[in-house]
């Protein structure tokens, strides 16, 4: 089995953050939301990996992952020149999928527990994976018949059938490449990953399971911040860094190495990267990614670019890279 990761798209909702780099390389718990993708498919014993990137970012994230051997795989680099669709990002790689079933993971989602499960199970043409949600209508939404079995599965209902959302792991044969070649562009202009499973449905090849554990869909600033408090898990972590005798870190917090936390609460749900500096700030529900420095200011619910330099409260807010103290936040999302 091989594996593709879905690493392109606009990001617009983590803007000004994502103006300078892909949404998937933004931190979760001080790695990459798209690491976590990369990790599970490997956990799952798939090495053989494919990478659908935008040519704009593909210096930031082969700078990153290379060919993918620091990681324990091999990576190929698929380019997509635009936004058009999962099931035309999944389609780009029908070359390197050849004969073999595969999974494909959004760049974005973060899930608790392994592929290696599901992976075990999968054995008809495409299997995809629920989970319970209180807000089915921002997702894929599948509906079961009295049976159990999936029925009809919709993109983005207004009137949801069920709170089964359809999360961003998709277990799938060569034959969706078929599918996807006949599908037609939904009213957003794009090919929808749900058509093409309603077209293995209609086909009776599609099966589901329930996925253990949490999941989460990445793509906002709150999705963010809650993703980063549940990857974190319990307690607090500190790597090489200096925290003073005065500060007071109430987990879940991540502080990263090479950082001076002076005279400061962190948490919680914090995660500090490396090479950051504060100094008399309380932080909470807040990513902070590296080389940042924040002085005399309350953090809340916020996330802050790599390089920033903040002096003063910031709630609720994505700031760019290396912005500066006065810099303004995007709106709140």
């Amino acid at each position: 089995m091989k594996g593709v990761i879905l690493h392109a798209g606009r990001g617009t909702r983590l803007r000004p953050l994502t103006d300078a780099g892909p949404k998937q390389l933004v931190p979760v718990a001080n790695k990459p939301m798209s690491q976590y993708s990369l990790e599970a498919l490997r956990d799952a014993g798939i090495t053989e990996v494919a990478m659908v990137i935008d040519a704009a970012h593909r210096a930031r994230i082969c700078g990153h992952y290379g060919d993918g051997s620091g990681f324990g795989v091999s990576l190929t680099y698929v380019e997509q020149d635009c936004p058009r669709g999962i099931s035309h990002a999944v389609g780009l790689c029908r070359e390197f999928v050849g004969q073999d079933r595969f999974v494909a993971c959004l760049g974005d989602n973060i899930m608790q527990e392994g592929l290696r499960p599901h992976a075990d199970r999968f054995g008809s043409e495409a299997m995809v994976l629920l989970c319970p949600v209180p807000d089915p209508w921002r997702f894929g939404v599948a509906e079961l018949d009295g049976g159990g079995a999936v029925r009809r599965i919709t993109e983005k209902p207004q009137n949801p059938a069920s709170n089964l959302a359809v999360i961003g792991v998709y277990f799938l044969s060569p034959s969706i490449f078929d599918v996807i070649g006949s599908l037609e562009p939904s009213d957003r202009g794009e090919l929808e990953i749900t058509d093409a499973l309603q077209g293995v449905l209609d086909s009776g090849g599609l099966e589901h399971r329930l996925v253990g554990g949490w999941w989460k869909d990445a793509g906002t600033r709150r999705d963010v911040i809650e993703a980063n408090g549940l990857a974190l898990g319990a307690g607090a972590r500190v790597g090489r860094s200096r925290v003073s005798p005065d500060s007071a870190l109430r987990g879940p917090v991540l502080v990263g190495d090479g950082c001076t936390v002076e005279s400061s609460e962190l948490g919680p749900n914090v995660s500090v990267g490396d090479g950051c500096t504060i100094r008399n700030c309380a932080l909470s529900d807040s990513v902070v990614m590296p080389g940042c420095e924040l002085e005399s200011g309350r953090v809340r619910g916020s996330i802050i670019g790599t390089g920033s330099r903040v002096r003063g409260d910031c709630a609720d807010a994505v700031l760019a890279e290396g912005s500066g103290a006065g810099a303004r936040a995007a709106p709140p999302r």
